[in-house]
């Protein structure tokens, strides 16, 4: 396996120029399954206690069909079993026509209809299969584990483009539709605890560039914008002797405040930068996100929340750096760092707890991280890999563990078993 493996894949494994099986000349497929072993002594990891779990499993199969030199139709089930984040029922991970309506040597231009997937940073488009992420998991602090199912892909539309020039090869992407939740991840997150409502499907767009300097062939240098908006929706509702009732409670336990919500809006810009430079045996990878998130439209028991007395605005902070080695023809060797401040002004997550009650532990993560990935047969590898954490942003979004408990440093073992066919 050469250093390609540790790539992003996505286009070349969804029209099967890897590892696929062709049926006829014009359908093929392929498949993919893992199992994950995990051990987190200090903090629970995809489990609700902490110690060691078989927790984390993929079974996908995907495939295309090319009608014709211009239309092709492509898809992906998933099956995903990874803590209560997912629960390992088979979906739709991604389905889609698509449409190469412009071709001539210098622009290519089409437009992918359906559940199309979402081009976000160098990974999201290649996360969900085993090989193509560089680890176990893609970097956390870009791609969060708890909001894959609303990062992956969104039902609308994808008009994409690649044009030559003399300068770079440049690749192009506008997206937009609507995103889906799974889980309740958006209130833990915010909260750390279930609320009455939900939070309804993200309607989104942004686009993408990733461009190929030709004086550096190696390098790739993206810029990714995603916005999108998402709305608390059958929140409870109360008498005025029960708004009473709640506003005293609040003055004894501000950990309340996620019950008494009745109206909120969320909104966010997303701004990802990217570069990866991949001179010979190494790959050389950093990414750095803004987000811009606005809480807006706040109301708790019926009553609007003043700007002074809950935050509305602020913006989250993120970035890694990454090496990897192909040390020998079946082994690659990897280290990371990545951090990770869900507000940047609030980079110890005390006015976070103030507020809301919750751990201020939750609110920010530094990870350094070494692994390895050893390749058995082209097919099947595992991947072993070690993270020593200061914080616990990593683990927002788990609905079955104890947020109050959670420790600033804690350790992770990973280790994945993959096989392609």
């Amino acid at each position: 396996m050469n250093k390609l493996s540790l790539m992003p894949l996505w286009p070349a494994l969804l029209f099967g120029a890897v590892n696929a099986h062709a049926l006829s000349d014009d359908f093929q497929f392929q498949g993919f399954l893992s199992q994950g072993v995990i051990y987190s002594p200090d903090n629970p990891f995809f489990d609700k206690d902490t110690g060691l779990n078989f927790n984390y499993r993929e079974v996908g199969l995907n495939g295309s069909w090319t009608a014709n030199d211009r239309v092709r139709l492509a898809g992906q089930v998933l099956s995903r079993r990874a803590g209560d984040l997912d629960d390992g029922d088979p979906k739709i991970d991604f389905l889609l026509l698509d449409y190469n309506f412009y071709i001539d040597e210098a622009v290519s231009a089409g437009i992918r209809l359906g559940r199309v997937k979402t081009h976000y940073g160098l990974y999201n488009t290649s996360r969900d299969i085993p090989h193509g992420r560089p680890g176990v998991f893609a970097p956390q602090s870009i791609y969060y584990e708890s909001m894959r199912g609303a990062l992956i892909s969104l039902d609308g539309a994808d008009l994409y483009a690649t044009v030559a020039t003399p300068l770079a090869d440049i690749s192009l992407n506008a997206f937009g539709g609507t995103a889906h939740f799974d889980n309740q991840a958006v209130e833990y997150q915010l909260f750390q605890s279930s609320m009455p409502g939900k939070f309804r499907d993200i309607d989104g767009g942004g686009f993408q560039v990733m461009a190929n300097p030709r004086p550096l062939p190696d390098l790739t240098l993206g810029y990714t914008y995603i916005g999108f908006v998402t709305e608390y929706e059958d929140g409870p509702s109360f008498t005025p002797a029960e708004v009473l009732e709640g506003l005293n409670a609040l003055k004894e336990d501000s950990s309340l405040y996620p019950l008494y919500v009745t109206n909120l809006e969320l909104e966010a810009s997303i701004h990802l930068f990217s570069a990866q430079y991949s001179p010979g045996d190494w790959i050389f990878t950093a990414e750095h996100m803004i987000v811009d998130v606005h809480l807006d439209e706040i109301e708790m028991l019926h009553l609007s929340v003043p700007k002074e007395i809950f935050p509305d605005k602020y913006k989250s902070k993120s970035v890694y750096l990454q090496a990897e080695w192909q040390a020998m023809e079946k082994l690659s060797l990897y280290t990371r760092w990545e951090k990770l401040l869900m507000n940047e002004d609030d980079p110890d997550g005390s006015v976070y707890e103030y507020y809301t009650g919750g751990n201020p532990v939750t609110q920010y993560n530094e990870a350094y991280t070494a692994g390895s990935r050893w390749y058995f047969t082209p097919d099947f590898s595992a991947t072993a890999e070690y993270s020593i954490n200061e914080g616990a942003a990593f683990l927002n979004g788990q609905s079955d563990i104890d947020y109050s408990s959670l420790n600033k440093h804690w350790d992770l073992f990973l280790l994945q078993f993959s096989y392609h066919f």
